[in-house]
């Protein structure tokens, strides 16, 4: 209770603050949206008022604007109680990320891992908002738990909790389903030392099975009816239109080339963005701070990915299939600075509970070659000498 409360306790005060100040506009528009829409829909409900757009209740932003209406449609409108729901699925994810990081590395890692994702600044901020980002955040960690679980032990029941994860994804974001899903499972057949081509072979069939799926929930409506390459362009093109910060502007839309060639740049802004030489607004100068502990921790991702590699390499397959894939998938989609930012909080957790697991390492490598040199400092300890037998008396 006392983890779940010193991570809880920021969020919800932080929520409080911006519904008091009225911020949610300054932050996350979409916010305001979510909690108006549900509002509309709860009136609707009441026999009051009008039924919201149909586009307003499609796929899994249509399930956040009628969780909202129930809420509201039960207590009146209480946004603070929404902010509340936030920030405990914030302090849940720091709980679980920290319970992995133990799983995987021992207490050390995982303390380490908790304050960091507790405290983060952009995980606090995101789950202080009337967003889906907590929960989604939430979902991708304990699937990737529940994942390395699966690997770990290899039984059958542990994939159940992996599906209930997955089908939280679904419900959120249809796109985020398929390439966590995806991730999920190219991670799990990964690296079998048993059949090594053949699993090469499954992944890769699961890339390609992703790609049908993709396409089959567009042509059901759960995705847009022209998803495709050209779409991808389209929405890359509508995060960087009007954007003081958007980049990746002169992609040629629908070119599988164009899209590859833009993946290195997707990549860095996704990864390392904002840059803190290239603010160009109030919000990049407040994430400064953030990013240069970013930075820092980054160079702590190395250490962790070859102390998760002799330790636990079936977990590491999983971890590097989740972060790679959605990393690759918003790099690409992501056209301006602070869509990446926003986005990269989806896989943070995971990020830094390699992070800290690497941190962890080297202070156990630091402390062990302080106790050496201490030791060869001391010089060699001769053998004491032997006590000369007392002889009998009567030898005397």
């Amino acid at each position: 209770m006392t983890a779940f409360l010193i991570a809880f306790v920021p969020r919800a005060a932080l929520g409080a603050l911006i519904l008091f100040f009225e911020l949610e506009m300054f932050f996350a528009p979409d916010s305001y949206a979510y909690a108006s829409n549900g509002s509309d829909l709860a009136s609707f409900w009441h026999g009051r008022g009008v039924e919201p757009d149909s586009w307003v209740m499609d796929g899994g932003q249509g399930h956040y604007v009628m969780a909202n209406a129930a809420v509201y449609y039960l207590l009146g409108r209480a946004p603070l109680v929404l902010v509340l729901l936030n920030a405990a699925a914030g302090a849940w994810t720091a709980i679980l990320s920290a319970r992995l990081a133990t799983r995987l590395a021992g207490a050390a890692a995982g303390r380490r891992v908790f304050w960091l994702v507790a405290l983060f600044p952009s995980l606090v901020l995101w789950s202080s908002l009337n967003l889906r980002d907590s929960f989604l955040i939430l979902a991708v960690v304990g699937a990737t738990w529940s994942a390395v679980e699966l690997r770990e032990k290899g039984q059958l029941h542990a994939g159940i909790p992996l599906l209930l994860w997955l089908l939280v994804l679904a419900a959120l974001r249809e796109y985020a389903f398929v390439v966590v899903a995806s991730s999920v499972i190219v991670g799990l057949l990964l690296g079998r030392q048993e059949h090594p081509f053949r699993s090469y072979a499954a992944a890769a069939a699961i890339i390609v099975i992703a790609a049908l799926v993709t396409s089959q929930l567009a042509s059901s409506g759960a995705l847009p009816d022209n998803a495709s390459l050209e779409r991808l362009g389209e929405i890359r093109g509508g995060f960087a239109a009007g954007a003081a910060s958007g980049y990746q502007t002169n992609v040629e839309p629908g070119s599988l080339r164009g899209e590859i060639a833009s993946l290195p740049l997707g990549l860095a802004y996704f990864l390392l963005g904002p840059f803190p030489w290239a603010v160009t607004g109030t919000l990049s100068i407040l994430t400064i701070p953030e990013v240069l502990l970013w930075y820092w921790l980054l160079s702590k991702t190395w250490p962790g990915v070859r102390s998760l590699r002799r330790e636990h390499p079936g977990a590491l397959w999983v971890l590097v299939g989740v972060v790679v894939g959605v990393s690759v998938f918003y790099a690409l989609i992501s056209g301006n600075v602070g869509t990446a930012y926003r986005h990269r909080a989806q896989i943070l957790p995971l990020f830094l509970t390699i992070a800290g697991i690497g941190w962890a390492a080297n202070d156990r490598r630091s402390s062990s070659w302080s106790t050496e040199r201490a030791t060869a400092a001391m010089g060699p300890v001769s053998a004491p000498t032997p006590a000369s037998p007392r002889l009998p008396l009567h030898v005397r």
